[in-house]
């Protein structure tokens, strides 16, 4: 199974994606994810581990500039387990360990993440 994001209208979904068949198993709508759906652009979806998928995402806060994001939805359905908050900026690119852990960079360094 791989995970696919795609823009469908007003309609942003996340969706597995069997190899052998290209018939989709489950899919989420990550618009409803956002207080306002047209100020946030999600960009990629990572696969953590066997539970957890890891979604980035560009957003416009209701208040602030324009920022990264990083979502938890757990992998099996696609249920938003909820945003990640780092200690430190991070920006949109993430590099999956295939562990339940990425790596992600700030202006200085990487930074390395577990999902736990």
């Amino acid at each position: 199974m791989i995970p696919a994001l795609r823009d469908v209208g007003d309609v942003r979904p996340l969706a597995w994606h069997d190899v052998s068949d290209p018939s989709l198993t489950e899919t989420y709508d990550l618009g409803r994810l956002s207080w306002n759906p047209e100020e946030h652009d999600f960009a990629d979806a990572h696969v953590l581990d066997a539970t957890r998928l890891l979604v980035t995402s560009d957003q416009v806060p209701r208040e602030g500039p324009l920022g990264h994001t990083h979502r938890l939805p757990d992998a099996p359905a696609l249920r938003p387990l909820g945003r990640l908050p780092y200690p430190v900026p991070v920006r949109g690119d993430v590099v999956p360990l295939a562990d339940g852990t990425w790596l992600t960079c700030d202006k200085a360094a990487p930074h390395h993440w577990p999902a736990g």
